[in-house]
């Protein structure tokens, strides 16, 4: 079954995100409030789907990344807004060059399911996490971002193992 990644701005970052996910098989939906965003060029038009609203792009995301300019306030009301209208077990990954993972997590509904996720040169991702995210949390989100940066420095042809552990507490 496959997963689905709400993202939530559609500028440089976000288009990165969306062919990332898609090239790692995710369905994918996105939403900007502006007509022709940056993010939209390299993307096959039928291959994510494009929403209205905010509420209509988290509706039963598995992830929902928040890839808005890198202005706290900005941030904090659209993950009150994600998290308001997403499934409760939706993690929030926010990306954000400048605030660290306690500002972004302060606002939140569920603050627990909140990530702030930063990519490395090489295909990596820094992931920043508190003590406010559960090992188990923490666990699905290594294990998704591990997936996604072996496509990105792999190929999307690339299926990534299920570690036995995770395969037997799923």
């Amino acid at each position: 079954m496959s997963r689905t990644v709400a993202i939530l701005g559609l500028g440089r970052a976000g288009g990165e995100w969306a062919r990332d996910m898609l090239d790692a098989g995710w369905r994918v939906r996105v939403f900007d409030p502006e007509p022709q965003p940056s993010g939209l060029s390299g993307l096959k038009p039928k291959s994510f789907e494009r929403t209205g609203t905010i509420s209509g792009c988290v509706a039963a995301a598995d992830w929902v990344i928040v890839a808005v300019p890198d202005r706290l306030e900005l941030m904090q009301k659209i993950i009150q807004r994600a998290q308001a209208e997403a499934p409760e077990t939706a993690i929030v990954a926010v990306l954000s060059e400048t605030h660290e993972v306690d500002a972004i997590q302060g606002c939140a509904i569920r603050p627990g399911r909140v990530i702030h996720v930063r990519r490395q040169d090489g295909g990596g991702f820094d992931l920043n996490v508190t003590q406010r995210n559960d090992d188990a949390f923490r666990r699905d989100a290594v294990l998704a971002l591990s997936a996604l940066s072996a496509v990105r420095t792999i190929g999307a042809d690339y299926v990534p193992p299920i570690p036995r552990d995770f395969a037997a507490s799923a």
